[in-house]
């Protein structure tokens, strides 16, 4: 079914920029791209809204330097569908929501996304996607829909906390029915805690002062690599008698691709530059504050984004150790708050939502490749030791390995079965704590007894 065909028939439109009766909006969306256009952002000690002037967050090169990092690294820990067991989980081959998650709809692929969600719910605090349904009521599309076009509303009277959505469109909000939005929150934000909070709220000057920054400089290039000049008459005798001329000339004829170029005056010309010393002109100092306060507070090192106050101390050493922070800082805990919003608004559209959750398998990452050593040799040493029964130190590594009743022994057990097992079995039996590899030992054959003459 087609996704616009279908949202059509499941929205009801209410005047634009207006709200539907009796709800109250979840927050104002403009098309700034700001998730708080609803509550202005003062910041401490300041009149000025940081948020205006930051403007839209994805047009800063730091913070999608580190989305876009975010992205690109999130598909190497695939999700998969678990069922719950008595003793450990196991991985649902071939379960259908992991296949829509792959091919959400007949235009995307799943990979992009999660890259769609994965920017919303970094910059905004807030990521929707809505669902499509056949005639029998099944989810059978995903479309991913835009912070800034959707909305929780609730009753005014405030008898239910969220009673459905709203996305806008053609300037208009329409409603959608609550089940079918799935909402990710980051956090949940005091001002309203029906939507997430986005991490960026606290670091809209230093957005600002980046944006400033890269202006500024860009704007002196443009310029001939100077901020301006004085033209003046060279003596007080002397005039200059078309001003607004000379200046459109000199900006016509030495700017862009002809800077540089020499300025030849006919009268007694005075010209001073208002030029800066190379000193004065580095930003770089300025310009390494944005970018350690905003990659820190979206959870990934600045060495891992490529940005300059990460690159100053960049060795292949710490890189290593970087990246793994950037796993455990950001991927590890979007990974977990993901999948517990997929387990409440969609694997109850599949299977059995009280045994059946979804995860993110990071048993093949391999920034955290030490991790998972670390953890088998801890294990193996617990087993070793005598501190875990073999079934335990199964279950403590990935849940992939095969749990029964016979692997709840420790080690001593196995090794006084083995020797009782020695002094019983006759010489050249192969030992094995399986029963199904307990196979006889090759022996030499014996001679066969010559039989008696006849």
């Amino acid at each position: 079914m087609a996704f616009f065909s279908w949202l059509s028939t499941k929205t009801k439109g209410a005047a634009a920029g207006g709200v539907a009766p009796g709800m109250a909006p979840g927050g104002d969306v403009g098309v700034s791209g700001s998730p708080w256009a609803m509550w202005p952002r003062l910041m401490p000690s300041s009149r000025i809204d940081y948020a205006t002037e930051a403007g839209d967050l994805t047009a800063n090169a730091i913070i999608m330097a580190c989305v876009q990092w975010i992205g690109r690294t999130f598909p190497e820990a695939p999700i998969r569908v678990m069922q719950r067991g008595k003793t450990h989980d196991v991985a649902i081959p071939g379960h259908p929501l992991t296949g829509l998650l792959a091919r959400p709809n007949d235009y995307y692929n799943g990979l992009l996304l999660w890259q769609a969600t994965l920017l919303s719910y970094n910059v905004a605090g807030n990521a929707y996607w809505l669902k499509v349904r056949n005639g029998a009521g099944r989810v059978v599309e995903l479309w991913y829909e835009p912070d800034f076009t959707c909305r929780p509303v609730w009753p005014s009277d405030g008898s239910r906390f969220i009673s459905g959505y709203q996305v806008r469109r053609a300037g208009q909000w329409r409603d959608v029915a609550l089940e079918d939005v799935i909402h990710f929150r980051q956090g949940l934000d005091p001002r309203n805690p029906r939507l997430g909070l986005s991490p960026l709220g606290s670091a809209l000057r230093e957005v600002f002062t980046d944006n400033e920054a890269a202006n500024f400089s860009a704007s002196l290039l443009r310029n001939m690599g100077i901020p301006g000049m004085v033209i003046s008459p060279a003596t007080a005798d002397a005039t200059i008698a078309d001003p607004q001329g000379l200046k459109d000339t000199i900006v016509s004829k030495f700017g862009g691709d002809r800077r540089g170029e020499p300025l030849v005056m006919q009268g007694p010309t005075k010209v001073e530059l208002l030029s800066f010393s190379p000193e004065q002109m580095n930003y770089e100092k300025l310009r390494r504050i944005p970018e350690e306060r905003i990659s820190a507070l979206i959870g990934i090192p600045a060495i891992v984004a490529g940005l300059g106050a990460g690159l100053d101390r960049a060795t292949y050493a710490n890189m290593k150790e970087a990246r793994e922070a950037a796993y455990h800082n950001n991927l590890l805990p979007t990974h977990r708050l993901l999948a517990a919003q997929l387990g409440t608004d969609l694997v109850p559209e599949f299977g059995d939502g009280a045994r059946e959750f979804v995860e993110f398998d990071i048993s093949k990452v391999q920034a955290l490749a030490d991790d998972v050593d670390a953890r088998y040799k801890r294990v193996v040493g617990a087993w070793n030791a005598g501190l875990l029964k073999r079934g335990e130190g199964r279950l403590a590594l990935d849940g992939s390995f095969p749990v029964d009743a016979k692997d709840d022994v420790y080690k001593s057990d196995l090794l006084t079965l083995a020797a009782r097992v020695t002094e019983l079995e006759p010489p050249g039996t192969l030992i094995s704590d399986d029963p199904d590899l307990d196979t006889p030992a090759a022996t030499p054959s014996k001679p066969a007894k010559d039989k008696p003459n006849a």
